[in-house]
């Protein structure tokens, strides 16, 4: 019965013959007529129905979805018995299985005809994906230019049209497209390259252009975290000095608030935003923009909630690592940016992260990157490295938190006071130079972690930005190498990896085992390798890693490239980032430039004299002028 009235009945009916079939007949198998889809809209919501033609009836085809997960129960080979015995409709049951698979999060909660955002309109590729191609789509013209706006590529802009002082490389110049692309369609969008490919170059193209065509006649706000604020602003000044740009931090913030309206961009950090929550609210913002997004992972927190409530016509978070340690903290995000695109927060860890069999973990998860794809534009190094240079350095600035900041200053006095008396005490130069290194090392251990100088009660900006970062490089499963001359910083850096249950592996002058460590670091016994830079400065080959942090600066940079030379070298496959860790407004500072000033030398002369270090020696003018540069 069921091939005579599914596949002959029409080849027979267009010769001319004519089926009856009593109503009491139980093997009157059909098959379904004209599918269609209806779209209604409003301002801010959209509603589908899905129907097609059986016997004379129109069936929605989600109510039957609906009552099939209702009562658990199946289509057996795509049969489903009408009502009132209307009949066997047989559906095929791979197109009804593809469309209760994308339908399947609104069915769990019995709400498969209701109004959804607009920012769901993603779900309508999808659909006309699935749907015969015969498929009747009524209404909502609007809202299927607006879907395939999301799913477009965006348009290639002309790079001349952009200020920025720098040459973007061209998947930089794509995600400055794209986020250009994302603002004529009105949404916003999640940057989410890894770390180091450039997207704080990526944004300040965008805001350049976004100036250039007027759309910055209200502020843009930068939150980032408050090690960062003085990296974001010397970025500003040196790829786009036409931006005007201001920190609005410390404790006399509240007196440029007036000023801050005429800024092109102000940046502050995530906590300060929280304490200074109305100010922010009173302010109508171009952008708002979050650095290091993951911050706001968790949406129960002070930070999460406040920069919620902040007007902005426009949106964009930049995080290297959308997610730590969970799908709930993409969510988190992505409802900041467009606050329902993937249901309520409940919803969605039902949906996507209830104890599921891996076959449908998979295709759950696959199907949630094709969701977010309009919204969320990720490129991992593997994906550009031809495209990246064999070595990129980053100088990283660190502003030291408010309690550091005084120990280095009471540090500094009291050394200035005691090494003028110690100084004028002795005519020998070799132990004026002594002395001058001492006091010059205080410091930088003050810019390093006040324990190592018995000060355990004051915390540091610099290991608290350093385990961060590891933490990300180790959820990434990246390979890093940590360069210090202080052991002692290894060590706490050693105590508190292990504390966050992150193999770690260290090698110290003290360490017999040299090989053996550098060994299991190649195989992956351990993602992070804690170095002195006089242990393991030279004599090692470290080709797994392709990320190197100088904890804090050598006296030269000579030094400092022959450590990082141990992962950029020959053998080495993927690009190498090099992170130097510098903390603002102190000897470190004095000491980068230093380096600079050598490195100028370094180019002039031979290499051989650059390998016995002669002419990179630190002499006592050198120690002297640092002193007093810094005093």
């Amino acid at each position: 019965w069921r091939e005579l009235l599914l596949n002959a009945r029409p080849e027979l009916e267009a010769l001319g013959f004519y089926f009856h079939i009593e109503a009491e007949f139980k093997h009157h198998y059909m098959a379904p007529k004209h599918w269609q889809a209806n779209l209604q809209h409003t301002d801010h919501h959209w509603q589908l129905a899905l129907t097609v033609e059986a016997n004379g009836r129109n069936l929605d085809v989600l109510e039957l979805l609906q009552q099939l997960r209702a009562f658990n129960q199946t289509l057996e080979q795509g049969v489903y018995e009408l009502p009132d015995g209307g009949g066997l409709l047989v559906l095929p049951e791979e197109l009804l299985g593809e469309i209760a698979e994308e339908l399947a999060d609104w069915l769990d909660r019995g709400q498969a005809g209701e109004p959804r955002p607009l920012n769901q309109l993603y779900r309508l590729d999808a659909l006309k994906d699935i749907l015969p191609s015969t498929t009747q789509w009524q209404g909502g013209e609007a809202l299927q230019a607006r879907a395939l706006e999301l799913s477009s590529s965006p348009v290639m802009l002309d790079r001349n049209s952009c200020d920025i002082r720098a040459e973007l490389r061209p998947y930089q110049w794509l995600g400055v497209c794209w986020l250009q692309h994302l603002t004529a369609i009105g949404i916003n969008g999640l940057l989410a390259d890894d770390m180091g490919l450039g997207k704080t170059l990526q944004t300040l193209a965008h805001l350049s252009l976004e100036k250039k065509c007027g759309r910055l006649a209200q502020p843009a706000l930068l939150v980032a975290p408050t090690s960062l604020l003085a990296n974001w602003q010397a970025e500003v000044q040196r790829f786009c000095p036409h931006l005007s740009c201001q920190i609005v931090h410390g404790p006399n913030r509240h007196e440029g608030w007036q000023t801050n309206r005429h800024c092109d961009l102000l940046i502050t950090s995530y906590n300060l935003v929280a304490r200074d929550i109305e100010h922010w609210q009173g302010l109508a913002l171009s952008w708002l923009i979050l650095d290091e997004a993951q911050v706001i992972k968790n949406p129960r927190t002070q930070n999460s909630q406040a920069v919620r409530t902040l007007r902005a016509r426009h949106r964009l978070c930049l995080s290297g690592t959308p997610v730590e340690n969970h799908l709930g903290e993409l969510w988190s995000l992505l409802d900041f940016l467009e606050p329902g695109v993937l249901g309520t927060q409940h919803e969605f860890n039902q949906y996507y992260q209830k104890s599921l069999a891996p076959p449908v973990q998979a295709r759950r998860l696959q199907q949630l990157l094709k969701r977010i794809a309009p919204f969320m534009l990720r490129r991992t190094k593997t994906q550009v490295a031809q495209d990246l240079p064999p070595k990129t350095i980053i100088h990283q600035t660190i502003v030291l938190q408010e309690k550091q900041q005084a120990f280095y200053e009471d540090l500094k006095t009291q050394g200035w006071e005691q090494l003028n008396q110690q100084l004028n005490d002795t005519d020998n130069s070799g132990q004026q130079q002594f002395l001058l290194l001492t006091a010059l090392t205080r410091l930088r251990q003050a810019c390093c972690d006040p324990r190592i100088l018995h000060a355990p009660e004051i915390p540091s900006a610099k290991t608290e930005f350093c385990l961060n970062m590891l933490q990300e490089l180790a959820a990434e499963n990246r390979a890093a190498l940590v360069f210090s001359q202080f052991t002692s910083v290894l060590n706490i850096l050693a105590n508190a990896l292990q504390t966050l249950s992150i193999p770690y592996l260290m090698l110290t002058g003290k360490s017999q085992n040299r090989a053996a460590l550098v060994e299991a670091f190649q195989r992956g016994e351990a993602p992070i390798f804690l170095i002195s830079l006089k242990a393991g400065g030279v004599g090692l080959n470290l080709t797994r890693a392709d990320t190197v942090i100088h904890f804090d600066p050598w006296w030269n940079a000579a030094a400092e490239d022959q450590a990082t030379d141990r992962a950029h070298r020959i053998g080495q496959t993927q690009p190498v980032f090099v992170y130097k860790l510098i903390a603002q407004n102190t000897i470190e500072e004095k000491i980068a430039r230093l380096q600079q000033a050598k490195a100028a030398i370094s180019l002039q002369v031979n290499h051989n004299a650059q390998q016995s270090g002669d002419a990179f020696a630190l002499n006592l003018e050198n120690l002297l002028a640092l002193w007093q540069a810094e005093n």
